[in-house]
């Protein structure tokens, strides 16, 4: 079985037992545990040696940062008791950044806080993970847009999740960052070269 085939089937057993769990007694320490680990490492395909953990910097720690010779994303966590209320009606992958911002106070924190964790490190990509949900975007642009008027992949759920787990995959995964796939596709770049399958 391939990493990729795998880490989809990693992906089935970790939502059978976040299905299973009282989530009101998971903190954000268990939730980095019990989730955000393994769906970066079983799911996705990070390594270890790719992700640090309460990186300090100006008398500030970020949860995650995730790195391919250099800091590539940042990843803030939230436990799995913050749930992020997305628009009823909008269950596109992509959404803009404004619509999911506007009218919830919990992801506006959350995307405030890893945008400033972002700018202050110079990283491009932002990401904001509660174990079952999932909101990426770029924190640092090139192209004259601001952070704000652009687009995020927007994970509503664990089973969301496994349904698109291709796009979610090429997004995401180690070597969907090695493509810069995500940030081609969040900024409408004319070539998006699918990420290749682990053998």
């Amino acid at each position: 079985m391939s990493k990729y085939e795998n880490s989809r089937e990693e992906l089935i057993k970790l939502k059978r037992s976040f299905d299973d769990l009282d989530l009101t007694c998971l903190n954000e320490a268990n939730t980095r545990f019990k989730f955000i680990d393994g769906i970066l490492i079983s799911c996705l395909g990070w390594e270890n040696d790719d992700i640090s953990v309460e990186d300090h910097y100006s008398g500030k720690y970020t949860d995650y940062i995730l790195s391919l010779f250099r800091s590539k994303a940042v990843i803030e966590a939230k436990r799995t008791g913050i749930y992020f209320e997305l628009p009823i009606g909008k269950q596109k992958l992509y959404q803009p950044i404004r619509s999911i911002y506007k009218d919830n106070e919990d992801i506006k924190a959350a995307i405030d806080q890893v945008s400033n964790y972002c700018h202050n490190r110079s990283i491009q990509v932002a990401i904001v993970c509660n174990g079952w949900q999932i909101i990426a975007f770029i924190a640092n642009r090139n192209d004259s847009v601001p952070p704000l008027d652009g687009l995020a992949l927007v994970v509503p759920s664990l089973e969301s999740f496994i349904n698109n787990y291709k796009e979610i995959w090429n997004c995401l995964s180690k070597s969907g960052f090695e493509e810069e796939y995500l940030v081609k596709k969040l900024t409408g770049g004319d070539k998006i070269e699918l990420p290749k399958k682990f053998a």
